[in-house]
């Protein structure tokens, strides 16, 4: 079964970001080109309406480590009707997943 995996530029962003920071540039690079070049991840580009939603859910949540790049992936999630999250913030949104309709891949 083929699935899906989408990456909004924010999200590529903190992955090259986090990977620069912990295992260095050459890794980031790597993985970055990766990314871009596998053929596999589908790039979403973000509208007004998204980037509102996004802000909308910034603001109900509560929780300390869900930052506003988090509730980008939750905005896209309910936009888009994608029910599987793929993190390594598992922890962070494991209290969400009710109230957002998702599980973890």
């Amino acid at each position: 079964m083929n699935k899906s995996l989408y990456i909004s530029s924010y999200i590529f962003s903190e992955v090259t970001t986090v990977l620069l920071q912990k295992v260095g540039r050459k890794e980031a690079i790597i993985a970055g080109n990766n990314i871009l070049n596998s053929g596999n991840f589908h790039f979403i580009d973000f509208d007004k309406k998204v980037q509102n939603l996004s802000w909308k859910i910034f603001q109900e949540i509560n929780k300390k480590n869900i930052s506003f790049v988090d509730c980008t992936i939750l905005a896209v999630m309910d936009y888009m009707g994608i029910k599987k999250l793929l993190t390594l913030d598992a922890t962070d949104f494991a209290g969400l997943r009710r109230k957002y309709s998702f599980s973890f891949l």
